[in-house]
């Protein structure tokens, strides 16, 4: 594998996912040993082969947390993270293919809960 290709894929886990890095070296034109197209897997291994850090490990040491570990912070639970993350009131970094996120810090406050969450309008089913 070039090393430059290498050093791209560095550089694109910062904001990308395996997929998304993977189609954005072969719109640059990059092919793997055997010529062929980058796909999810032969990402993976390339970045495990170099020892690259995957997206989500890069999110963790910058201090993402997961859906439980907000939902623990805020005092409700994981499903509700979940739908204030999706309406973007909670600020999610996707890390895979399958809609999964970690999330920043919630704002702290006096409160228990952060200002946000009390936003939410709860509606009985």
């Amino acid at each position: 594998m070039p090393a430059q290709v290498v050093a791209l894929m560095n550089e694109l886990l910062e904001t990308a996912n395996d997929q998304q890095i993977a189609a954005r070296l072969n719109e640059l034109g990059h092919r793997n040993w055997r010529g062929e197209p980058f796909t999810l897997k032969k990402v993976m291994l390339v970045r495990r082969t170099y020892g690259l850090k995957s997206r989500y490990e890069r999110l963790r040491e910058s201090g993402m947390l997961t859906g439980e570990e907000v939902a623990q912070q805020l005092g409700v639970c994981a499903s509700t993270v979940h739908q204030l993350g999706r309406k973007g009131i909670l600020k999610r970094h996707r890390y895979a293919t399958n809609h999964r996120h970690l999330y920043e810090p919630p704002a702290t406050s006096d409160s228990k809960k952060a200002p946000a969450v009390d936003m939410v309008v709860v509606r009985p089913d």
